[in-house]
């Protein structure tokens, strides 16, 4: 392998796991909604399995369009989720059609998107857990 396709494969390796970490935030902050929504958790990122997270994620979107919270909130909430799925999606054509920059790219983008996102989803979600009580 040449020095481009070991910088390419890092770059990969790098970008999926930010993926992983991603999915252990989304795992805390859909544990803390009203109707927890539970996913599988991984103790190590060399044990994820997308066999189990990547159902576990399309399932955790569609209950929380369930959720009782604000529209902002559930909102938030899926973008989150998509996102995490754009970058899971864009993490396979890499493993079929080679780590190009432009997909490895993508996948940071996407998980970068995810934390934003996730983080204003968690300041929402303290907003209207305040406002009940």
């Amino acid at each position: 392998m040449d020095d481009d396709q070991d910088r390419a494969f890092k770059r990969l390796y790098d970008a999926s796991m930010m993926m992983i970490r991603s999915y252990d935030l989304i795992a805390d902050l859909l544990e803390a909604l009203p109707l927890s929504i539970m996913i599988p958790r991984f103790a190590d990122p060399e044990d994820w399995e997308s066999r189990d997270a990547l159902p576990a994620i399309i399932q955790a979107r569609k209950a929380a369009g369930d959720e009782p919270v604000s529209h902002e909130l559930r909102a938030l909430v899926d973008r989150m989720l998509l996102d995490w799925l754009t970058c899971y999606e864009m993490g396979c054509l890499c493993d079929m059609a080679g780590p190009a920059p432009w997909r490895t790219d993508a996948m940071v983008a996407a998980t970068l998107r995810v934390t934003v996102t996730l983080n204003r989803a968690a300041v929402q979600l303290v907003r209207e857990s305040g406002e009940e009580q």
